[in-house]
């Protein structure tokens, strides 16, 4: 491998390891942004399409946990399938508007 693979190479890691931090220690504003701010970030990092459709199965999978009563907030606020000692159900989603 030449210097120039070399540095390309470190370069990527360096772009990993930034994305990777600005996830785990989002500023006030990013966090208020939520889910799209980190999709965005995720997606710059292994390929928008993977990061949405990841996002599309996770989100099924807690709407199908939800309806069926498995889905539960615990005691350190961190949503979690039921039972689990000190977590409290989800209730259903009860919106019906626009």
């Amino acid at each position: 491998m030449g210097r120039a693979e070399i540095r390309e190479v470190q370069g990527l890691h360096q772009k990993l390891r930034d994305g990777l931090k600005a996830l785990l220690y989002p500023t006030l504003a990013e966090e208020r942004l939520g889910l799209e701010k980190a999709t965005e970030r995720l997606g710059g990092l292994f390929g928008a399409d993977r990061v949405k459709e990841a996002i599309r199965l996770e989100a099924k999978d807690m709407n199908e946990r939800r309806t069926a009563g498995t889905l539960g907030i615990g005691s350190s606020g961190a949503l979690t399938a039921l039972p689990m000692s000190g977590s409290v159900s989800v209730p259903r989603d009860q919106f019906y508007g626009t």
